[in-house]
């Protein structure tokens, strides 16, 4: 059976969210009333929505646009904010089982970076050391 990874979430990540959703769903019903209201067959008199348009510098359509737009930014945002700390969560973890694991290394191999080499030395007979050059 595959275990699922579960994680909770933060009081106030959960409060950015119903935020930008509350947003969202003020800007979704203040398109929808821009959209009925220049659609309804009344008379212009008779129209609320429209007179209440005309008392806003943008109408209903426009300013849920915004709101929408604005509620999107906001989530993702958030969303991106939040998501960094989960993976940094996750990779703290990851370090420490491979701490606690002995496996530090994981699949590398380490090799030296200065090779050394084992020499056995020669018999150097004396007349053969006075005739050697000094070496500087």
């Amino acid at each position: 059976m595959k275990k699922t990874s579960t994680r909770k979430i933060k009081v106030v990540e959960l409060i950015f969210y119903i935020l930008a959703g509350v947003v969202g769903l003020v800007g979704l019903t203040s398109t929808v009333f821009g959209i009925v209201g220049h659609h309804l067959s009344v008379p212009r008199a008779d129209n609320w929505i429209v007179q209440a348009e005309d008392k806003i510098v943008l109408d209903f359509r426009i300013w849920g646009i915004i709101l929408i737009g604005s509620a999107a930014l906001v989530a993702v945002i958030i969303l991106m904010i939040f998501a960094q700390g989960a993976d940094r969560a996750y990779e703290k973890t990851l370090r420490r089982q491979q701490r606690l694991s002995g496996n530090t290394l994981g699949d590398m191999e380490i090799k030296p970076a200065v090779q050394t080499v084992d020499v056995t030395p020669v018999d150097v007979t004396p007349e053969e050391e006075e005739h050697k050059p000094l070496e500087q």
